[in-house]
């Protein structure tokens, strides 16, 4: 079997009621295939004399090869439209089709079963040869056609494209032609595959730093990104302030009005942390009904602004639970970067020392290191 290079152009064919790319030869570099007809259609009068299309829709191994479900198939990146001769189309026809189609083979098909194949390697090698041309297609394709089934692995049949010295493969389900598979084809399946797995790693590396149920930043996230702002303070110096949360009677929320209601005393003072915060501030769940703010660019008193405003709204926070309406108060300690505290673990000890002073003098309150 001779064959040149395919490039897939085009969206993924399975989507119904869409033109499809690519037809059954490979299109030539730079040139989008013809658009397809349905299986049951027959050759209409735009269509070239000997030419007759092979549509196949996607079938059951496509739906099976869904991202996530198991090891890609052949089926889920195959070209479904096919352009396909008669085995008595003379060969120069069948290279009027080629170009009228840009493309750079032709199947060769008695119904929907596929014979051979004519390519431009194929044409080349028998001018070189000094053979006749005009003959039927049925005398100068490239057979038999090697192929493969839909449910076959993206791996195995690029190892077949590999081991045969082919660049495209004939994809038949029950001896019927179902569609074409190349080089290109798995090329580009390989790209979508690594930009799909490169997306979920994504996902999951920023799921792993999220507090499942609040959504902010966890304890390791904001340690992190914490370590970072003070190197940077360290190096070039700036302001840098620390605000910790903790809700008043938090165990006898839960006492009382049992978790569920507890939980969402958690997301809907979460949520007031985040509307709260600039675009620059990193909130964070620093560990059960504790949580931190870090405040880059920020002294005390701009740290302890945006502590009150958290105080303030969080108060008027209203929970339905059990029939009731939940009220919560919260209190706060805010610390600011200096030489005395140039540590995470001695700022957050010092907002710490705030906090529990905001604890003794009532809750509900902000306390701020001087």
């Amino acid at each position: 079997m001779n064959g040149g290079g395919q490039r897939k152009r085009g969206p993924d064919p399975g989507r119904p009621g869409r033109t499809q790319p690519g037809p059954g030869g490979a299109g030539r570099r730079g040139h989008p295939g013809p658009a397809p007809a349905p299986r049951e259609a027959k050759a209409g009068p735009a269509q070239r004399p000997g030419a007759s299309p092979h549509a196949a829709g996607p079938g059951p191994a496509a739906k099976a090869s869904a991202p996530g479900r198991r090891e890609a198939t052949v089926g889920a990146y195959m070209t479904r439209a096919v352009v396909a001769v008669t085995p008595e189309t003379p060969l120069p026809r069948a290279c009027r089709v080629m170009l009228d189609h840009k493309i750079s083979c032709v199947v060769v098909a008695d119904g929907e079963r596929p014979l051979g194949l004519i390519s431009e390697r194929t044409l080349t090698r028998r001018v070189g040869l000094g053979k006749p041309l005009e003959v039927p297609a049925r005398s100068a394709m490239s057979s038999p056609p090697l192929c493969c089934p839909p449910d076959r692995t993206l791996a195995e049949a690029l190892e077949d494209m590999r081991a045969r010295h082919v660049r495209r493969l004939l994809v038949t389900e029950g001896g019927r032609l179902a569609g074409i598979i190349t080089q290109g084809d798995l090329l580009e399946a390989s790209r979508r595959q690594l930009a799909e797995l490169a997306e979920r790693h994504g996902r999951l590396r920023e799921t792993a730093r999220r507090d499942e149920l609040t959504g902010l930043y966890n304890r390791r996230a904001f340690d992190s990104a914490f370590g970072r702002e003070l190197g940077r303070v360290r190096r070039y110096g700036g302001l840098l302030s620390l605000a910790v949360f903790d809700l008043d009677h938090f165990k006898a929320v839960n006492d009382r009005f049992g978790h569920q209601a507890g939980d969402e005393v958690l997301r809907r003072f979460a949520a007031t942390l985040r509307d709260c915060c600039r675009e620059v501030d990193v909130p964070a769940r620093h560990g059960g009904e504790e949580f931190a703010v870090m405040l880059p660019a920020a002294g005390t008193r701009a740290a302890a602004v945006y502590a009150e405003r958290v105080r303030r709204e969080t108060a008027a926070l209203e929970v339905p639970a059990g029939g009731e309406r939940l009220r919560v108060t919260v209190s706060a300690g805010v610390c600011k970067w200096t030489r005395a505290t140039d540590s995470m673990r001695a700022m957050l000890a010092a907002a710490d020392r705030e906090l529990y002073r905001a604890k003794r003098a009532g809750r509900n309150r902000v306390c701020v290191a001087e």
